[in-house]
């Protein structure tokens, strides 16, 4: 500590003022923090209030956005020696764009008991806490236009090998906030209400929800910090939420775009972005309405294959841009350590239905699908080959980096299968309107061998 300036004056019933500034200094932060306000001692040992009401700070340093956090506020204390309970009353606290209001009271007890109850009109997560995103996706590689890294506060001897979340073991807690807003990856959320308690390393998250635009997402789990191996479960409920938002939130370079509604659950080890593409496992059933797949347009794809094996079917002139649209698109996921397995694809449009499963690799950001497409619109041309294709699951394999997507595509043995069968009905045809003859009668002979 430095920088410290204390004042504080006092009647002679044990009450004053103080007023009070000074810096702190530690693992690479640096604290700056000044106070006035007033204080009781009359009742002292047995009741002891203060008001601050001139409350200022900022903190800068590691592990910390670039800018730092400053803010500002008011709030009422209270030490009450038979309960050997603190309170904060009226609190009123800015940190940066952010606001709090509330009440929190800790009662000291063997296992301290928390009592926290917050407000927020705003609360911009983005700008409290530290980003790290540049470098985590090019795997701690910097390009030649950053000078810089973030700085991260130093390792801890005495706290290298504990057990992670081991802190939330020391206490108990009922916590509740309630956000009109909240900003975070990006996202940004309304409406959000959350209601936790923590019993000495157990951490029951009884309800986690909030808007995103037109969507709701509601995200209750658990955090069990009461061994060595700590284990998280999450059980995720969303409604029309958009999943671009959500991709380009986490850094996956997936051209994706619909409202997609989810119910799944899912576990790990670690609350983290990274520890999830890696290390977590869980299932869910997702169903999709207007989605759009960028870059690859599966009916574009059959018709051009058709048209150049030399089919007799042409695309029109709609839906010609280089994206796949699907009214609605459903399948069951599982994810299995960075590897997630979509099973029983379904997806429709009036142009296009396909099924098909295939798996994601979270890690290395590549696919490997198996879908049969149907495609039932956009086609000029004879109208056999148009029916046998509306009708004829084709099917098409798409694989390779997310960005750098390769297909094949098996539409030259369906139509030679379609030749053949046409040529043998008409075949059949003129065999049957000459069966009383010697040549139709070797033609339906020759037929029934085939």
């Amino acid at each position: 500590m430095r920088d410290i300036r204390l004042n504080m004056e006092q009647d002679a019933e044990h009450r004053g003022t103080f007023d009070f500034s000074g810096r702190v200094n530690r693992d690479q932060r640096d604290l700056a923090l000044s106070f006035s306000g007033t204080v009781d001692a009359s009742d002292y040992p047995h009741n002891l209030t203060a008001g601050i009401e001139q409350l200022r700070w900022q903190l800068q340093g590691a592990d910390l956005p670039a800018q730092g956090i400053e803010g500002q506020g008011q709030l009422q204390a209270q030490w009450q020696e038979a309960q050997k309970r603190l309170s904060f009353n009226h609190l009123n606290l800015t940190a940066n764009d952010s606001s709090l209001t509330g009440h929190v009271q800790v009662t000291l007890a063997e296992q301290p008991e928390w009592q926290i109850d917050l407000q927020s009109s705003k609360l911009n997560l983005d700008n409290l806490l530290p980003h790290h995103s540049a470098v985590a996706q090019t795997g701690g590689a910097v390009s030649q236009g950053q000078n810089t890294l973030p700085l991260t506060r130093p390792v801890i001897a005495s706290r290298v090998g504990a057990p992670p979340y081991q802190g939330l073991q020391s206490f108990t807690a009922e916590i509740a906030l309630q956000a009109d807003s909240v900003r975070w990856r990006g996202m940004d959320f309304t409406q959000v209400s959350t209601k936790m308690s923590n019993q000495a390393g157990l951490l029951d998250i009884t309800e986690l929800q909030g808007k995103l635009a037109d969507g709701e997402m509601s995200l209750p789990g658990t955090l069990d910090a009461r061994t060595a191996s700590p284990r998280i479960e999450f059980h995720p409920r969303l409604n029309h939420v958009e999943i671009g938002t959500i991709l380009k939130a986490f850094n996956y370079p997936i051209s994706l775009t619909g409202k997609m509604s989810l119910v799944g659950d899912f576990s790990g080890a670690d609350i983290d972005a990274e520890a999830f593409r890696h290390s977590w496992k869980g299932k869910a059933h997702v169903d999709m309405s207007n989605t759009r797949l960028e870059g690859m347009n599966f009916q574009q794809l059959v018709q051009q294959a058709v048209e150049r094996s030399g089919g007799d079917a042409q695309q029109s002139q709609e839906n010609m841009d280089n994206a796949t649209r699907l009214d609605r698109f459903t399948t069951d996921l599982t994810l299995n350590k960075g590897t997630l397995t979509l099973d029983d694809m379904v997806g429709q449009s009036s142009m296009l239905a396909l099924t098909g499963s295939g798996t994601l690799d979270l890690v290395k950001q590549s696919c490997d699908t198996q879908f049969n497409l149907r495609v039932l619109g956009g086609w000029n041309g004879d109208s056999n080959l148009i029916t046998f294709l509306k009708e004829t699951p084709v099917p098409l394999r798409v694989y390779g980096k997310w960005q750098e997507l390769n297909y094949t595509l098996q539409v030259d043995q369906l139509l030679r299968k379609h030749l053949q069968d046409e040529a043998k009905r008409r075949l059949n045809d003129w065999a049957e309107r000459n069966k009383d003859t010697r040549n139709g009668k070797d033609v339906k002979k020759l037929l029934d061998k085939l």
